[in-house]
């Protein structure tokens, strides 16, 4: 009782690749395919849901509000693909 945790050995020091990969070859599927059918339904009304919320502008017509000043060389990022 009066051992400090620091003093106890891991029994596990670290988790690696290999341990994962070793998980994952022995796992099974958890989700059916009825299942992701379900989700994908939502999904697609979910995101027509957002749109009509916008007013049916969607993430295509998003604008930065505009704040009245004009890029120029001082006030411009620099161009990443320069």
């Amino acid at each position: 009782m009066g051992e400090d945790l620091d003093d106890i050995p891991d029994p596990v020091p670290a988790i690696t690749r290999t341990h994962f990969e070793e998980a994952v070859r022995h796992s099974r599927r958890s989700v059916s395919d009825q299942d992701l059918l379900k989700y994908g339904a939502f999904a697609q009304k979910l995101q027509q849901a957002r749109s009509n919320l916008n007013g049916g502008s969607g993430i295509a017509s998003f604008r930065f509000p505009d704040s009245g000043e004009t890029p120029t060389e001082e006030n411009n990022e620099e161009d990443l693909y320069s």
